[in-house]
C-alpha cells in the first residue's frame, strides 16, 4: 500500500503541474478585468454544480458499487445519462440566469453582447453533463481498485483545454469557456475507452429493474450533492460579496483561491486510493475501518500540507511573481494577491485533514453527518465574511475561509470518532 501510495502521489504531482500551468496561462493571459470578473462569476456558479457532480457520483458510488451486482451497472450507467441529460437542460437555465440576470445586479457588466454572453453561458451549462459521467467511469475504475486514471483525470481535462490556450487568437473569455467544453470532452472519451466493459452493453441491454439499490444510490447521491452544493456555494458567495471592491477584485479572489487549493490537490492519488482501499476493506472483506487507523493517515496528512505550505509562504513573494507575471496585473494587485494567498495557506493544513476524514464518513456511508457540517459552515462562511470584509478588507476573504477550515476538520474529527466509537461497541 505504501509503495502504491508513492506511485500515486508523483502521479498525481504531475497531474497537478499540469493543472498548474493551465491555471499560469489563464491567468497571465486573461489577467483581471471587468470581463473576466464577470466570467469567473458564472464559471464559479456553473463549476460548484460541475464540483457536486464530480465529487458526490465519485464519493457515493465507489463503496455503492459493492452492495450492487454488477450485471445492473451498465442500466445503473443508463439512467445516469437520461437524468444527467434533464439535469442539464436545468443547468443551462441556472447559467443563463447567472450571467444575463445575476451578474449584472452584482456589478459584474455583461461582456462585448447579450448573444455573445448567452453562447458562453450554453458552452458553460452543458459541461456539468460531461463531468457526470466522467465521474461514473472514474468510480468504476476505483471500485476495480484501478486508481491511475481516477487520480489524474482532472489533469485529462487540462490536456484538452491548453492547445486551445497556445492560440495567439484566444484571448476573449468566449474562447476560454470553447476550451473548458473541449477539455470535458476529451477528459470523457479518454476514461470512456478504459471503461469499454460496462459502456459497451449500455446500448443493448434492457432496462432492467434495479429496485432498491437504485433508490439507495438516487438518496446517497441526494445527500451528499445538498452537502456540496451547500460547500460549493460558499466560492460563489464570496466573489459574489467582493463584487463591489473595485474592477478585478472577484478575478483575484478566485486567482488566489486556486492557487490555495493546490497543496491539498497534491494529495489527490492517496484521497484517491483510500476511498477504494477502505471501502474494499470494509464492505468487501468485512474489516471495520478503525478510528485510530484513519486518524494516522490524518496527522500524517496534515503535517506534511503544514511542511508544503510553510515553503510557500517564506517563498512567497517569488511565487506570486512568477505565477503573475504578465503586465497585467499591476502592483496593487500583486500585492493584495499577496495577501489573499497568505491568509488562505494558513487554513489548507486543516483542509487536508478536513479530506482525510470525509473519505472515512464516506465508507460508513454517514452521508448525512457530512451534509450538516457542509450546512453549518456556509452559514458560518457568509457571517465571517460580512464581519472580516468590513473590518480588514478584501483579505478577509481569505481568512474567513481559512477559519471554515479549521472548523471543519475538528468537528469532523469528534464526530467520527463518536459514530466509530459506537460501532466497534456494537459489534464487540
Amino acid at each position: 500500500m505504501h509503495s502504491q501510495a508513492i506511485y500515486l502521489t508523483i502521479l498525481n504531482i504531475g497531474g497537478r503541474a499540469l493543472n498548474f500551468l493551465l491555471f499560469w496561462l489563464i491567468a497571465n493571459k486573461f489577467g483581471a478585468s471587468q470581463e473576466t470578473d464577470w466570467f469567473f462569476l458564472v464559471y464559479s456558479i456553473v463549476y460548484f454544480i460541475v464540483g457536486i457532480f464530480i465529487q458526490s457520483v465519485e464519493s457515493v458510488l465507489v463503496p455503492f458499487f459493492y452492495s450492487i451486482k454488477s450485471e445492473l451497472i451498465p442500466t445503473l450507467l443508463k439512467r445516469t445519462i437520461f437524468g444527467g441529460v434533464y439535469a442539464t437542460l436545468l443547468v443551462i437555465i441556472i447559467s443563463l440566469i447567472s450571467g444575463l440576470w445575476i451578474a449584472p445586479r452584482l456589478g459584474f457588466a455583461i461582456p462585448h453582447s447579450w448573444l455573445y454572453a448567452i453562447f458562453i453561458c450554453i458552452s458553460l451549462g452543458v459541461q456539468p453533463l460531461l463531468a457526470l459521467l466522467s465521474s461514473f467511469l472514474s468510480s468504476w475504475l476505483q471500485f476495480k481498485q484501478c486508481f491511475s486514471l481516477p487520480t489524474i483525470h482532472l489533469s485529462l481535462r487540462a490536456i484538452g483545454i491548453i492547445p486551445f490556450l497556445l492560440l495567439p487568437s484566444c484571448d476573449t473569455v468566449f474562447c476560454l469557456a470553447i476550451a473548458f467544453l473541449t477539455g470535458e470532452i476529451f477528459r470523457l472519451v479518454v476514461l470512456g475507452a478504459n471503461t469499454l466493459e460496462i459502456i459497451s452493453p449500455v446500448s443493448s441491454q434492457q432496462n432492467s429493474l434495479i429496485g432498491n439499490p437504485f433508490s439507495s444510490i438516487t438518496r446517497e447521491v441526494g445527500w451528499m450533492s445538498f452537502a456540496l452544493t451547500v460547500s460549493f456555494i460558499n466560492i460563489a458567495v464570496d466573489l459574489a460579496m467582493v463584487g463591489g471592491m473595485g474592477p478585478g477584485s472577484a478575478t483575484l479572489v478566485d486567482y488566489a483561491g486556486r492557487l490555495r487549493g493546490f497543496p491539498v490537490l497534491l494529495f489527490g492519488g492517496i484521497l484517491t486510493m483510500l476511498l477504494g482501499k477502505w471501502s474494499y476493506q470494509h464492505l468487501q472483506q468485512k474489516v471495520s475501518l478503525q478510528f485510530k487507523q484513519v486518524k494516522q493517515i490524518c496527522i500524517g496528512v496534515i503535517i506534511g500540507a503544514v511542511v508544503i505550505v510553510v515553503a510557500m509562504i517564506l517563498f512567497l513573494d517569488s511565487i506570486v511573481s512568477l505565477v503573475f507575471f504578465s503586465e497585467k496585473f499591476t502592483p496593487a494587485n500583486l500585492e493584495d494577491l499577496k495577501k489573499l494567498l497568505f491568509w488562505y495557506l494558513t487554513g489548507v493544513p486543516m483542509l487536508a485533514g478536513y479530506y482525510i476524514l470525509s473519505k472515512a464518513f464516506l465508507v460508513l456511508r454517514e452521508i448525512k453527518t457530512l451534509a450538516k457540517i457542509a450546512l453549518l459552515l456556509c452559514g458560518l462562511n457568509y457571517l465571517f465574511n460580512l464581519l472580516f470584509l468590513n473590518l480588514i478588507g478584501l483579505k478577509g476573504v481569505a481568512i474567513s475561509t481559512s477559519l471554515l477550515d479549521v472548523i471543519a476538520c475538528l468537528l469532523s474529527f469528534f464526530l467520527l470518532r463518536k459514530k466509530m466509537t459506537k460501532l466497534n461497541q456494537k459489534e464487540t
